[in-house]
């Protein structure tokens, strides 16, 4: 039983994976309250990674750099332990707890969490009161701790969303100096999809196996229905649908593929009977834990 349920502590800290494509969608309303667009956040290799050297991310919020390994003494015995030098996002939704999992408890310490927005740089909102809570005593009680589940010791999310976090988890001694700390990062995605789709080439014939390339630009996790896809022929009143849709089957999760910022490539076989012409295929994407989605299409010829 503890074998199953620290599984699933394992899976709720992993964060989820995304779908991409060809044409880049930037929605205006995505982004933040002040007008922060976190989307804008760049890599050199054109990607929008949410990632840091966990030194800045200490180094931003004003806090010294510490290892964490005083607090990390007292995880589960299924949780890594190492101090990692680079910090990724972990996508999360408003309203949601998160935070860390601990198995025992440090004796006559406190351990204090502290929710901090930030903007793309990762610099504090001034305007902002941190969200500060302060555990003092193991919330399981005294009695055959050994024996129990982790507890966690977590912060809510706010009720907004293409927002960035910094969560700070200090180990805090009886005097009251601070003797460790760990940071995480969550980010509350938005209206946010950057991704690209294409195709192996730009010209087929009838009976050719197509390969279909989706690219998530991030930072938004991706979700798509798997190998579900739309063929649709260009005519003189606008796109044809080809492959009609079967009652029941456009909203089901069979199929169903998370992606991360990343590659994701599908062959597809064209039908044998196509006529020469303009042809697309469109794919449908969503915000992985965000109410959004669209429609990403790439057009090729059949001679």
């Amino acid at each position: 039983m503890r074998k199953i349920f620290a599984t699933l502590l394992l899976a709720v800290l992993t964060t989820g994976c995304l779908a991409n494509e060809n044409a880049v969608h930037t929605p205006s309303e995505a982004s933040t309250a002040d007008g922060v667009s976190l989307h804008l956040v760049q890599s050199p290799e054109g990607n929008y990674e949410l990632k840091w050297p966990t030194r800045d991310v200490f180094e931003k919020i004003g806090h010294p750099f510490q290892s964490g390994d005083k607090l990390r003494a007292l995880f589960p015995d299924q949780f890594q332990r190492n101090s990692p030098e680079i910090t990724y996002a972990f996508h999360t939704e408003p309203s949601e707890d998160q935070g860390l999992y601990f198995q025992h408890f440090p004796t006559d310490k406190q351990i204090r969490t502290t929710l901090i927005e930030v903007d793309a740089q990762l610099n504090p909102h001034n305007t902002l009161s941190p969200n500060v809570h302060t555990l003092s005593a193991d919330p399981r009680g005294n009695k055959d701790i050994v024996h129990k589940f982790p507890f966690r010791v977590d912060a809510v999310m706010p009720e907004k969303t293409d927002a960035l976090y910094i969560l700070l988890t200090e180990l805090v001694e009886k005097d009251g100096s601070v003797s460790d700390s760990i940071v995480q990062i969550y980010y509350i995605p938005g209206k946010v999809i950057h991704a690209e789709i294409s195709t192996d080439k730009t010209v087929y014939t009838p009976g050719d196996e197509l390969q279909l390339m989706i690219t998530n630009l991030g930072p938004t996790n991706l979700t798509h229905n798997g190998k579900r896809y739309d063929l649709e022929k260009k005519n003189k009143d606008g796109w044809e649908l080809l492959n009609e849709r079967k009652p029941g089957t456009s909203m089901t999760l069979e199929g169903y593929s998370p992606i991360t910022v990343g590659d994701y490539t599908q062959n597809i076989k064209l039908p044998d009977d196509l006529k020469p012409g303009t042809y697309r295929i469109v794919k449908s994407v969503g915000a992985d834990l965000a109410d959004y989605g669209t429609e990403l299409s790439v057009t090729f010829e059949v001679k």
